[in-house]
């Protein structure tokens, strides 16, 4: 049998030597299932009824291709290289009970059953003698052969997640960036929004409900300023944390541990953070009431 390449190559003639054996009625596919060790291949040959639109079975296709002259034909089809019919269907039950019941020839009885109570799971696979050193070469023949294909399937298998995970980190990307213009899009939307509202409601008087949220701004302004409140504890806790370091450096009586400072310096400073933060949105909005104020007047 051919090399790989040849084999793809041969099998469209291969093909319409099949139609010319089974007629126009006919449609014939050859498929290379597998490539074999010394130069041998798995075909794999379907043929549909055009009229019908259905595949002939396997035991039809088996007794009309072992008739005497059609094996002729299929000998010249495949160029004196052609093996033997094999149904790709599994064993019937029977079949399977059949085969077990007697050893093959040349095999031990004893042998044949320690072959079957040894047989790792009998629903899948069956006992099959190997008689000679060509036979156990051929079978690891076969071996290296399959673990070369599962290598290289494992190969391509891989190659693919590869090719997966970079679409992924793109799709990532984008998805960002899509998020990104976004949050972008709908500031700006907000800002068009505000504005016109703003030009809206321009020589309208203050609503009940704006007036109540600027008292309440004020309000939490006030309350953030307040010397006994938020920013007035965190004053006295700096004050007290500086005179504990001032402490600690003069007398060495009094032990603080540097990983407890500095986490408390820093949840001192986030606190002051949030609080600037604060802030700084209460000092905006009260800057936005202005300036409604100033519209509507």
């Amino acid at each position: 049998m051919e090399n790989e390449q040849q084999l793809n190559t041969s099998i469209l003639q291969y093909e319409a030597n099949l139609k010319s054996m089974f007629g126009m009625n006919f449609n014939v596919k050859v498929e290379n299932c597998k490539q074999l060790p010394e130069n041998k291949a798995l075909l794999c040959i379907s043929v549909v009824d055009i009229n019908t639109n259905k595949k002939l079975p396997a035991f039809q296709l088996i007794s009309f291709l072992n008739q005497a002259h059609i094996k002729q034909q299929l000998n010249n089809a495949f160029v004196n290289m052609f093996i033997e019919l094999v149904p790709l269907q599994p064993p019937s039950k029977q079949e399977i009970e059949d085969y077990l019941k007697n050893p093959p020839f040349g095999i031990d009885t004893l042998l044949w059953e320690q072959a079957k109570k040894e047989n790792p799971d009998s629903k899948k696979f069956t006992p099959v003698p190997f008689i000679g050193f060509s036979a156990l070469n051929s079978r690891f023949k076969y071996q290296v052969q399959e673990t070369e294909q599962q290598r290289l399937r494992l190969q391509i298998i891989s190659d693919d997640i590869n090719n997966l995970e970079r679409d992924i980190a793109q799709m990532k990307a984008k998805l960002e960036e899509c998020k990104r213009r976004n949050s972008t899009l709908g500031n700006r939307v907000l800002k068009t929004m505000i504005w016109q509202e703003i030009k809206r409601k321009k020589g309208f008087p203050i609503l009940a409900e704006e007036d109540e949220l600027r008292m309440k701004l004020e309000s939490i302004q006030n309350e953030l300023n307040a010397p006994t409140k938020y920013k007035g504890c965190l004053n006295e806790l700096i004050c007290k944390l500086r005179h504990m370091q001032s402490q600690k450096q003069v007398t060495h009586n009094f032990a603080v541990d540097d990983n407890l400072t500095k986490e408390l310096q820093a949840h001192l400073n986030e606190e002051q953070q949030g609080i600037e933060h604060l802030l700084t949105l209460v000092k905006n909005d009260l800057k936005d009431l202005k300036t409604i104020k100033a519209n509507f007047k």
